[in-house]
């Protein structure tokens, strides 16, 4: 029941948490979910505004159809009292991002094109594409600027001392440094 999670005032209406601090996402793809949050509201208040899930008013399971997107799996609908509905993206929650809220109308494009775009999700697999597999904890060029100066300015003092840095950490054995390939001819 909704006044199990919210509680209810002396008017009986419904008081939502005056904070964005709720969880959707399943522990599958959140395990590690705040513990001060609200676990899986049905009405909850983003981003100002208040929703409410559509699972919550969603007819008998015998009623509809299973839904076979991608965009189910990594999401759900969501929808103001008006009536206006939206796609609320999982990741973005597990990455403490801003919903985008892409608009859930008749096609699942929008959500798709999201999943894609910011989280690099095969939209035809649903899987991380190839190319943007990583570990997570790893950072990229544009995480280190202090990395990223030293090589895009092209100054050779610091390019020698990043190159022997590599060769040290990286256990790069010296026979292939004497390598001809490797000599410069000056």
């Amino acid at each position: 029941m909704i006044t199990n999670y919210f509680g209810s005032s002396s008017s009986g209406s419904l008081k939502l948490p005056d904070s964005d601090n709720f969880v959707l996402a399943p522990l599958s793809i959140n395990p590690k979910r705040d513990p001060k949050a609200l676990i899986e509201p049905d009405e909850f208040k983003l981003q100002g505004k208040r929703y409410i899930r559509c699972s919550a008013l969603a007819k008998n399971p015998k009623h509809t159809k299973k839904r076979r997107s991608i965009v189910w799996v990594y999401g759900e609908d969501i929808q103001l009292h008006d009536g206006k509905k939206f796609w609320y993206c999982y990741f973005c929650e597990k990455q403490h991002r801003h919903q985008e809220l892409p608009t859930a109308g008749n096609g699942n494009t929008t959500a798709l094109d999201h999943l894609e775009s910011k989280h690099s999700i095969n939209r035809s697999t649903g899987e991380l594409k190839e190319a943007e597999l990583k570990e997570e904890n790893q950072l990229s060029l544009s995480d280190c600027n202090n990395l990223k100066t030293g090589i895009f300015a092209r100054k050779l003092d610091i390019f020698k001392d990043l190159l022997v840095r590599w060769i040290v950490y990286c256990h790069i054995a010296f026979f292939q440094i004497e390598n001809i390939y490797f000599i410069s001819v000056d």
